[in-house]
């Protein structure tokens, strides 16, 4: 199992009832979808993308965070720091880095994306 990468036009956050009575709020889904990516291609993709001067900050990658905790404002403002980064980047050399052209998709058409443990 890999990051647990969640993307679409908007995150949002829900209550949910756990199994043992509890509350607490998680990412929704609706209207998103979620994937696993190999924490080796998330890192392949950051450090691709560094040595082309895109910060590895700019990525919503949220390792040890509970994704209920997230801040959506911080989501929004990586993505869109990101997008305009990737933008930059020769689209031939991203296509050989695994996921890089999916990402930049996701970001081209407006979604906004968070990976979690």
């Amino acid at each position: 199992m890999g990051a647990s990468v969640i993307h679409g036009p908007r995150l949002a956050k829900k209550r949910v009832r756990c199994s043992d009575g509890s509350e607490v709020e998680e990412l929704s889904t609706d209207g998103c979808d979620a994937v696993n990516i190999a924490y080796s291609s998330v890192e392949r993709m950051v450090t691709f993308c560094a040595e082309r001067g895109v910060s590895a900050g700019d990525w919503p990658i949220y390792y040890g965070v509970w994704e209920g905790d997230a801040d959506l404002a911080d989501i929004a403002a990586r993505c869109e720091r990101l997008r305009s980064a990737l933008s930059q980047l020769d689209e031939g050399e991203c296509a050989a880095v695994p996921w890089l052209a999916t990402v930049r998709e996701w970001l081209a058409r407006g979604d906004v994306f968070a990976a979690f443990e």
